[in-house]
């Protein structure tokens, strides 16, 4: 009876709060147990065999995603309008041939007509985004730097009246007053936001900011180029006036952030430095055309000078062409290629202006070969791009990669 009851006696008269005897009672009482193996090695193990997938049957296998844009009303761009302005500078340099080198007037009259069809089609699409896509107007809307793309509404407006102002007077003057309404309002409501938006600094100056200043500024030229100059040089010397201040301030805050601040030239936007161009053109032009009205025999010395400013912002961004293709702006096209367009041609028109004081006509003659080849490329590729549906894209967000097949152990 007392062997049978030791081992009771012993279980009996262990203190629990003793831990360390706990190991000896069990070494002697008890075989050793194997540990189960960790949760993570048996995944791993799993892992390391090969799966089987199992699919079913009746559902086919999912195409790759190819694509990552979407032809939507949401892909409808306000810069979409820098595409007209391209063909209708390219229409008012062949209106100029005509009047220089007596080329033919039907060139410019076909152009003139193929950019009011796109005009009018970007303009449907736009009205049609603006009642079906709200939200995303005002996104553009309020984008510190897209909203500046809303001037070229008004600049398109202004060229078609530069078009008519030979066929039909009181066309040009309609479309230039509503041109130029629209612009100094437009103007007015940019100063009041940039003021006020704290995202608007020297780091953001970008060339796109000239866009509004070229709007003023060709308001003086459409109503210096109208036939009664008397009755309209008021709104001339005006426009004139804001657009020159406009363009010295903003000219010095781009070369300060360009030198000293944070590096702009980006990929598809390092076209948008083709808009220098654009503001000392045209204000050349508009100088001339007053210097003619005045009596004036010679090309203006103003006039002159500023034409050389604008070639030589020309010259500055062929230097930057090997630039343009370090950061990718030739691997894909890009609506923002169409900038490059306008300006070269508010250049060439300069140029035609001042020629006949200057010996520069094979300049000249080699500004419109260079402005018809860059247009031709530029036009080809919109409309392969249109017609393969990336113009008016929608750019879509990545999607997340697909679940797991599920999959069984063999």
């Amino acid at each position: 009876m007392s062997t049978e009851t030791e081992p009771v006696v012993v279980t009996l008269e262990v203190n629990l709060d003793e831990t360390d005897n706990i190991p000896e009672i069990e070494e002697k009482n008890q075989k050793p147990v194997e540990t189960p193996e960790p949760v993570e090695q048996k995944q791993e193990a799993v892992e390391e065999m090969e799966p089987v997938k199992v699919q079913p049957l009746d559902q086919p296998k999912e195409p790759k995603e190819t694509h990552k844009h979407s032809p939507s009303i949401k892909g409808v761009n306000i810069a979409s309008y820098a595409f007209v302005m391209g063909l209708q500078g390219l229409g008012l340099v062949y209106k100029k041939t005509h009047e220089h080198w007596e080329w033919s007037e039907v060139i410019p009259d076909i152009i003139m007509y193929v950019a009011l069809a796109f005009a009018a089609l970007f303009s449907v699409l736009y009205i049609i985004k603006i009642f079906k896509e709200p939200a995303e107007v005002k996104k553009e809307w309020n984008h510190p730097i897209r909203r500046n793309f809303f001037a070229a509404v008004p600049i398109v407006i202004m060229l078609f009246s530069l078009l008519f102002n030979d066929k039909s007077y009181d066309a040009a003057v309609i479309l230039g007053l509503v041109g130029i309404t629209l612009q100094i309002l437009f103007t007015l409501y940019l100063l009041g936001v940039w003021i006020q938006d704290d995202r608007m600094s020297v780091d953001r100056c970008s060339t796109i900011l000239f866009l509004p200043v070229v709007a003023v500024l060709l308001g003086g030229l459409v109503f210096a180029k109208l036939p009664n100059f008397h009755f309209h040089k008021e709104i001339m010397y005006f426009c004139l006036g804001v657009g020159t201040m406009l363009w010295i301030k903003l000219n010095v805050n781009f070369f300060q952030r360009s030198i000293y601040g944070k590096k702009w030239l980006q990929g598809k936007f390092a076209f948008a430095n083709y808009i220098l161009l654009a503001p000392t053109a045209i204000m050349a032009v508009t100088i001339e055309i007053i210097s003619k009205r005045n009596g004036g025999t010679t090309a203006s010395p103003l006039a002159i000078a500023l034409w050389g400013c604008s070639l030589f912002y020309l010259l500055f961004n062929l230097r930057l062409l090997p630039l343009f293709f370090k950061v990718g702006a030739f691997n894909k096209y890009a609506i923002s290629m169409n900038a490059v367009i306008f300006p070269n041609a508010a250049l060439t028109v300069s140029t035609f202006m001042v020629e006949y004081s200057l010996n520069i006509g094979g300049l000249l003659l080699g500004l419109v070969i260079f402005l018809t080849v860059v247009t031709t490329v530029v036009f080809i590729a919109t409309i392969i791009n249109m017609f393969k549906g990336e113009f008016f894209a929608e750019v879509l967000p990545k999607k997340k990669p697909a679940a797991k097949p599920v999959c069984c152990d063999v």
